[in-house]
């Protein structure tokens, strides 16, 4: 097993973080313990379907992810845990929304399109900053919080389910 723990520590990376499992029982994990991991791309992968190793990204409690790309998984095994109250905060510019977990705390800030094309959900607080348009494109986002829109929100062809607060313009 190999791992890599920023607890109360931040590390800014330039370009990916690729978590790479290609071996049977092998875990590959990163774990941020209420860091700070500030990266461009987060490409979680295992080799083939009989791979029965793992790559698991921890966000553990008060742990902040900020991504400026995108985040990706392919193989099977990954996990990705996700502490509450963490943050992953989309910080680029026109951005492709990862589906494939549940977000804690959510915040797209940067510039241009924060993009979702499938279901998801945010069970704290969603923020959307000014200048920024959050679009669901697919599915239905569900926020089991407090969702706070400083830009825009567009529902393309998904939809919002809340069972929280909404806030429109106000924080």
């Amino acid at each position: 097993n190999t791992g890599l723990d920023l607890n109360g520590f931040q590390l800014n990376v330039q370009q990916y973080v690729t978590l790479i499992s290609s071996q049977n029982n092998r875990t590959v994990s990163l774990t941020t313990g209420g860091g700070v991991l500030s990266l461009e791309n987060l490409n979680l992968q295992t080799g083939s379907s009989g791979n029965t190793g793992s790559a698991t990204f921890n966000l553990n409690a008060n742990g902040i992810l900020n991504v400026s790309g995108t985040i990706t998984s392919s193989g099977a095994g990954n996990v990705f845990n996700i502490g509450n109250p963490s943050l992953i905060n989309y910080t680029g510019g026109n951005q492709n929304i990862f589906t494939g977990l549940t977000y804690r705390n959510l915040t797209f800030s940067g510039t241009g399109t924060k993009t979702a094309s499938a279901a998801f959900t945010a069970n704290g607080t969603t923020t959307v900053a000014a200048g920024v348009t959050f679009a669901q494109g697919g599915g239905t986002f569900t926020s089991g919080g407090t969702v706070n829109v400083n830009g825009s929100f567009q529902l393309n062809q998904g939809g919002f389910a809340t069972g929280g607060t909404w806030n429109y313009g106000t924080t």
